[in-house]
């Protein structure tokens, strides 16, 4: 039968030892378990069932000490461990005895704390003395790792508060997958006991969450106050080339990672997603060739070139933004698409059920969505920046040309003015700059 099987998997899958051992009574179950029959009888069952089917039913023919606080049934929808133990049917090199790192969060959340905390002195220092040293070359440089660190923590702060707000309904999943992982639960309490205090933990979340993300957009708020602070003390003009600096060297970074990724991976198997691999190749050599034009721009002070690298920062930033949008309005259509297109992810996704890959599937998106908000916002602050110095290069054009020709009609000129006669068009131009300067 299905459970005979179930059991036989759970008993001879030698990458499920630490898991069984990790349940009360899962030594003796797992002695138990070892003389059923052996798993070279249905060495095909795994493909054509599924891991979440042997889950289910691994739940219900071992309710009894293993699985003391089973959900599994007509009234529940998921098992206890049955994140871990899917990921140990579904991916053989699979590591049952690591800690993902939300379960590290969950269990010890002040090393979390103190991290966010070092981090934040860390910066405040940074800016502290950059502030006290400001006319000094030292202090600048300072003042604008501050800057950077601000930005930076305004793009964690965002990422954090988009999770927290986002993945707030999956507190339950959350906590019957990985229960059993949790250094609060008490394995001994009886079964009525233990999902007690399941539903304990799922409504501590989601007040935690919900206060974490509001905390964290109060933060992404505050690093936005602090970016303005520091760019009144550096100035516009040595703030605009700074971030714009840094923004190619990061682009190029990035890019260069993003091909490499592509790479490798067309380089081991492709499975049918050249296209995925042909766009992020693209992509990455088109942030690249961007980046490359915005530091040629600013080296040559050349505006056609910050122009140029102003237009395609800004079509990427729309263009991540619309696929942010379809990714968080597809996310809802996982399952009818996976269902309808089956057969064809099955061959690819065998060893997984059509519910388990439909979730993952939204879960992906969902990360993906946040993902390309989080580029938006950086993007848009280097695409102000690129705007900002193509306005500062077109105005120092406009000063340099003022200049001449007021050096002109201080000569004697072809027009026979005399020397010091400043021609009026010239000081129109160099009085314009002077009130933009003034703004």
């Amino acid at each position: 039968t299905s459970g005979h099987v179930a059991r036989a998997l759970l008993a001879k899958g030698s990458a499920l030892d630490g898991w069984i051992s990790s349940f009360p009574a899962g030594e003796k179950c797992a002695q138990a378990l070892a003389a059923s029959e052996p798993l070279k009888e249905h060495p095909d069952y795994l493909e054509h069932v599924g891991a979440d089917v042997v889950c289910h039913e691994a739940c219900l023919h071992l309710r009894t000490g293993v699985y003391p606080l089973c959900k599994c049934g007509d009234d529940a929808k998921y098992p206890v461990g049955s994140r871990f133990g899917t990921h140990a049917l579904s991916y053989p090199n699979y590591n049952v005895n690591a800690e993902p790192w939300g379960v590290a969060l969950f269990n010890d959340p002040y090393a979390f704390m103190v991290i966010v905390g070092i981090a934040m002195v860390f910066t405040s220092a940074t800016g502290l003395i950059g502030v006290c040293c400001a006319k000094v070359s030292v202090g600048s440089h300072l003042l604008f790792a501050y800057f950077t660190l601000q930005y930076v923590g305004a793009a964690v702060f965002l990422w954090g508060a988009t999770m927290c707000l986002l993945f707030r309904d999956s507190a339950e999943e959350a906590v019957y997958g990985y229960y059993y992982q949790l250094s609060s639960v008490d394995a001994s309490q009886t079964a009525a006991a233990q999902h007690e205090q399941a539903a304990h933990m799922i409504r501590k979340i989601h007040k935690s969450v919900t206060a974490g993300g509001v905390l964290c957009i109060f933060a992404t708020l505050s690093s936005f106050t602090s970016l303005l602070a520091a760019r009144a003390i550096m100035g516009h003009v040595m703030t605009v080339t700074r971030t714009l600096t840094s923004s190619c060297y990061a682009g190029l970074v990035f890019g260069m990672g993003f091909f490499l990724l592509a790479v490798g991976t067309a380089a081991g198997s492709l499975n049918g997603n050249e296209g995925v691999v042909g766009a992020c190749a693209f992509f990455s050599v088109s942030v690249m060739v961007t980046s490359a034009v915005g530091l040629l721009g600013i080296r040559r002070e050349s505006l056609g070139l910050l122009m140029v690298h102003t237009l395609a920062v800004s079509l990427f930033t729309v263009i991540l933004f619309f696929v942010g949008i379809v990714c968080f309005a597809k996310s809802d259509q996982a399952t009818a698409y996976i269902h309808k297109s089956w057969g064809e992810v099955e061959e690819k996704y065998g060893a997984m059920s059509m519910e388990n890959v439909a979730a993952i599937t939204e879960d992906n998106l969902n990360k993906l969505g946040a993902a390309c908000f989080i580029l938006v916002a950086m993007l848009t602050l280097n695409a102000l920046a690129g705007c900002a110095a193509c306005i500062q290069s077109s105005r120092e054009r406009r000063l340099g040309a003022a200049r001449s020709a007021a050096g002109f009609s201080n000569g004697a000129g072809p027009s026979g003015s005399q020397p010091g006669a400043l021609s009026e068009q010239a000081f129109r131009i160099i009085e314009a700059d002077d009130d933009d300067e003034d703004v």
